[in-house]
């Protein structure tokens, strides 16, 4: 597996002999990018493995770095909201999307209106509303050029198509979370055919990697009227967990 020597050993250290498997190999690499890294910045770090015994001190006495998915320690729950996941905010990036985007609060008018309005701009391309706020807490809108979308039904109900609102996309949502800024991505609808992710740790990239979509199942999502969004490389936070 072809990756720095300081990838393998941050990760000999902390985790195990680093090995080939059947697994994703990006996925390693981000992994051991994010260790290394984080070891080597922070002072006496603790890493504690999910599944494995830990033997350190009190989590609930150490500030946590990078995503604690089992159980959130308190530093994390009270610390405020960060954006730093929050893609569709970058300038650095917005105009290489490739797309026509929009970001609007959470308010039914003006993510009505940006719907609207990029359809207008758009004939016949289509729209997708994502709720950018909480991460899948809301299914995509795919709202089609004639300003209809599908209606799913959360008590199980026959999905249906009817004309795109706000409020029968976000329901409740929508006063949850009134007024939050920049809750809400409204994008011109286009066909993936690739994408190139990059993770820069210091200024400097250290792994990347293309992917073309050929995937059988897109002839599933295209029954109902939507694009796969995206492809092939799904990098989740680690199962890596460095504190201090």
């Amino acid at each position: 597996m072809d990756a720095p020597e300081a990838y393998r050993a941050a990760w000999g250290r902390y985790v195990g002999e680093a090995v080939p498997g059947d697994g994703d190999p990006e996925d390693w690499r981000e992994q051991a990018a994010r260790l290394e890294a984080a070891t080597r910045i922070l002072p006496d770090p603790h890493v504690r493995v999910a599944g494995r015994p830990y033997e350190g001190p009190d989590p609930m006495t150490l500030a946590h770095y990078g995503v604690v998915r089992i159980r959130p320690y308190m530093d994390q729950l009270t610390l405020p909201a960060s954006n730093v996941d929050r893609w569709d905010l970058m300038p650095s990036l917005r105009p290489f999307l490739g797309r026509d985007v929009r970001s609007v609060a959470c308010d039914g008018d003006m993510i009505d209106a940006a719907a609207r309005g990029m359809l207008d701009r758009h004939p016949g391309a289509g729209v997708v509303a994502k709720f950018m706020l909480r991460e899948k807490r809301l299914p995509l809108a795919f709202i089609d050029p004639d300003g209809t979308f599908m209606q799913t039904d959360e008590y199980g109900g026959k999905p249906e198509r009817i004309p795109f609102a706000a409020w029968r996309w976000a329901g409740y949502d929508l006063a949850l979370f009134e007024g939050e800024p920049d809750a809400v991505l409204v994008q011109q609808k286009a066909r993936m055919r690739y994408e190139y992710r990059v993770q820069v740790i210091g200024g400097e990239p250290v792994c990347g990697a293309g992917c073309i979509e050929r995937v059988l199942l897109q002839c599933l999502f295209d029954r109902f009227g939507s694009v796969f969004p995206q492809c092939g490389l799904m990098v989740f936070p680690g199962v890596v967990i460095v504190s201090r």
